[in-house]
């Protein structure tokens, strides 16, 4: 076994080297509190561009981006014509509901919508063939509260008259 003595110039070196190492300031980096997540500055810019993305996003969807005439948005219910008593309601992503009966869920047809100028344009699915169904209407009055129509089809001149429900 060799004797410590021969270990002390080595040690007190040491202590002398260290003590000549500049010690830390307050100005220096410090480390992490432990217990919190560090967040990369990559990581918060990604995080701050998705969610610019997303808000953008959400106000284009509800600013600009109605595929129908927000005249013709909501629920109407048909006063006057072949389907009286039947309710349609019109989305703003050109979707549509139709309703035959409002008191039963029964006959509802759900299909999409097209605004061409004066032209309605209405795909369905037939719930018996199961095959798309296209009816064109022509918008003969659209106001905030009456929408009236007329099948380009039909030979009679029947029209539909439709009242906004509140």
């Amino acid at each position: 076994m060799k004797p410590l003595s021969r270990w002390r110039p080595k040690l007190k070196n040491n202590k002398r080297r260290r003590a000549a190492e500049p010690t830390h300031t307050a100005t220096a980096t410090a480390s992490p509190v432990r217990g919190r997540p560090r967040w990369s500055r990559w990581t918060v810019a990604v995080c701050a561009l998705a969610l610019l993305g997303g808000l953008t996003f959400a106000a284009l969807e509800l600013l600009f981006d109605s595929k129908i005439p927000p005249l013709l948005q909501g629920k109407w219910v048909v006063v006057e014509g072949e389907f009286k008593g039947a309710t349609v309601e019109f989305f703003r992503d050109a979707t549509m509901t139709s309703n035959r009966d409002p008191a039963s869920q029964e006959g509802t047809i759900h299909g999409t919508v097209q605004v061409e100028g004066n032209l309605l344009r209405l795909t369905t699915r037939s719930p018996l063939s199961n095959r798309e169904i296209t009816d064109v209407q022509i918008i003969l009055e659209l106001s905030d509260r009456q929408l009236v129509t007329q099948s380009v089809k039909d030979p009679k001149g029947n029209v539909l008259r439709m009242k906004r429900v509140p």
